[in-house]
């Protein structure tokens, strides 16, 4: 009425003040939505972050490690983002700059823990999502979730939620070695859960993904701290098995892609990385980066299988939540069993050649080479231009000046690797 007022006053009259207040309050009493400016649909900008791609995609499992990357990729393209998620706002806060103002809005909070369970609150978060990309899984069972339900049960109620909500794109991550006959339940459920989905949502793109490798990985982190603090770092079934490590941003930007073409629909695709390693030589990758002794050691599987499972006989009678050392993801049974030829089966294949992820026009890069290790430097002893092992002439700190008292004042010296320790 304000507004109102103030033309009234340029445009003199009663008459016409009168008109316009009978014309808002006609309008106003039948909807107000009519004054809102639609964006669906609708496609503007050049593509990038301050663009409107007119799509709206639902993500589930934003905040872990693949999560953030695939929010990162999806939103700078101008699609609006909805994180449905079971902790505080903070949870997802940085991700809140990867796509322009108010694209990237979280659902939930720490009043929906089991949100993943809640249909209610799921077809809510669903409503007006164009894409669904699913990526909450879990390597290992804890006492919340079982791999029976969170690989398994929860794509499947997804898949239908989505369906229902009128989604027209479903994306669910699988692992390499996903098999009915797989030798652990962790495949076998992902297996398991692909099915489910397409049960529900028959032109649902799958991607079975390799062993991720980035800034946040367990991978190559979990080797820098067997390395740092045991006197020997375990490589089971001898180091000998052989996988396709792949880096997480190309993950990222290649789901991005399944969920913005058409192309792929009902298809399931597999992303690998361009290089074979063993464990052995993954783990001595990690050993240079980090400048440390070698410590590996080689041991039969059989060893790794039967200590795994006293630590589950014991974690699994106790009343309370074992501590998170006893979960480790990586020294379980179930993760143990695949080894051999389960997640990692023959890289050879034709299927794992990488032609999956480069027909999505995605190059996947060597691991080994560039900035996919740079945040392995922060595991080097005494900081990062060091390291035990650094004594040539590129990685010797005798190039950097240290200052030590001496009676006499500061007097500059160089300090060799041999006697970093002493002055410490």
């Amino acid at each position: 009425f304000l507004v109102v007022f103030i033309m009234a006053r340029f445009r003199g009259g009663m008459a016409y003040t009168l008109g316009m207040v009978r014309a808002f309050s006609s309008s106003a009493s039948s909807s107000f939505s009519s004054l809102a400016v639609a964006t669906e649909g609708v496609a503007k900008g050049g593509g990038f972050r301050s663009s409107v791609s007119g799509v709206q995609a639902v993500i589930f499992g934003s905040t872990g490690f693949l999560g953030r990357y695939v929010v990162n990729a999806v939103a700078r393209g101008g699609t609006r983002v909805i994180l449905p998620n079971r902790a505080d706002d903070q949870e997802f806060m940085h991700m809140k700059v990867m796509g322009d103002l108010g694209q990237i809005v979280g659902f939930g909070n720490n009043s929906t823990p089991h949100i993943l369970r809640d249909e209610a609150l799921l077809g809510k978060a669903l409503e007006g999502a164009d894409v669904v990309i699913n990526l909450a899984a879990r390597e290992y069972e804890t006492p919340n979730y079982k791999f029976g339900e969170i690989n398994v049960d929860i794509p499947k109620r997804l898949a239908r939620l989505a369906k229902a909500a009128g989604a027209t794109k479903f994306v669910q991550t699988s692992c390499v070695g996903a098999a009915s006959d797989a030798p652990n339940a962790y495949l076998r459920s992902k297996f398991d859960g692909e099915d489910a989905v397409r049960s529900e949502f028959d032109d649902a793109s799958i991607v079975r993904l390799a062993t991720l490798v980035g800034a946040e990985d367990r991978s190559t982190r979990d080797v820098a701290t067997w390395v740092l603090k045991s006197p020997f770092t375990p490589l089971w079934d001898g180091g000998d098995t052989r996988f396709r490590p792949l880096h997480v941003a190309d993950a990222a930007a290649g789901i991005n892609i399944v969920a913005k073409s058409d192309d792929h629909a009902g298809k399931t695709l597999t992303f690998v990385g361009p290089k074979v390693f063993t464990k052995k030589e993954f783990a001595d990758m990690v050993v240079k980066e980090v400048r440390e002794p070698d410590n590996t050691l080689p041991l039969p599987l059989t060893l790794g299988l039967a200590m795994a499972r006293a630590k589950e006989v014991v974690t699994n009678r106790l009343p309370f939540q074992p501590p998170a050392w006893a979960l480790d993801p990586n020294m379980t049974s179930d993760a143990l069993l695949a080894l051999s030829d389960g997640c990692h089966y023959d890289p050879t294949d034709a299927e794992l050649a990488g032609a999956d992820l480069k027909s999505v026009g995605i190059e996947p890069r060597d691991i080994s080479k560039g900035l996919s290790l740079e945040h392995l430097r922060a595991y080097r002893y005494e900081g990062i231009d060091y390291g035990s092992t650094a004594t040539d002439a590129g990685q010797s700190v005798s190039l950097y000046k240290r200052h030590a008292t001496q009676a006499d004042g500061w007097q500059e010296m160089d300090v060799d690797a041999k006697v970093r320790k002493d002055i410490r």
